[in-house]
């Protein structure tokens, strides 16, 4: 076998360089690749967190609706109730009325004026009821309303962070088999 000359010596230490130099290059892009992995994966899980936090926070306000509602029934019940038996006080203190003087006026006048005080404290009443009513129906609506949104925003960012991993395993494969095949070249030319 012939010693090589100093040209193929030059040219194969060039040779060298040129290939350690794409191998630099190429694990630096590896690196990069991996880190934007990392920061993506970092930012979906952020984004699912906050998601999470959302979505918790929004059952809590509809349960609280929830319960509010509840409540509100429950005092429309007892003021149905209350005025049904209003009625009957109603009635008992005409009964009064007609007995004629048998009982103190004064303390008809005082059924009648109760009566009445309460008559009007229950119209109030089916009012405040009525408008809470519609408010926590407007809410509720536009709390579905909103968590509608917040599910359709966490589907499509969900999406978006697919396709961009997606991309960036592609380009992470695309760098690691041409840096495969250029190792290989290397070895083949090495070898002749």
């Amino acid at each position: 076998p012939t010693m090589p000359n100093k040209e193929e010596v030059k040219l194969l230490q060039s040779m060298m360089r040129d290939r350690d130099e794409k191998i630099s290059t190429l694990q630096e892009d590896c690196r990069l690749c991996e880190k934007e992995i990392s920061c993506v994966r970092d930012e979906t899980d952020m984004t699912i967190a906050r998601r999470k936090e959302d979505k918790y926070l929004h059952e809590e306000k509809c349960e609280n609706l929830v319960q509010d509602r509840i409540k509100v029934e429950n005092e429309m019940r007892a003021l149905q109730k209350e005025m049904k038996e209003s009625s009957t006080l109603h009635e008992y203190a005409n009964l009064l009325k007609r007995a004629g003087g048998s009982l103190e006026s004064t303390y008809v006048l005082r059924l009648q004026s109760q009566l009445c005080k309460s008559m009007h404290s229950m119209g109030m009443l089916e009012n405040q009821m009525t408008i809470v009513k519609k408010n926590c129906n407007g809410m509720v609506k536009s709390m579905k309303d909103e968590i509608a949104k917040v599910i359709d925003e966490k589907c499509k960012m969900e999406v978006e962070l697919m396709s961009q991993l997606a991309k960036i395993d592609g380009e992470k494969r695309e760098s690691e088999e041409e840096w495969k095949r250029k190792l290989e070249k290397k070895r083949e030319s090495e070898e002749a």
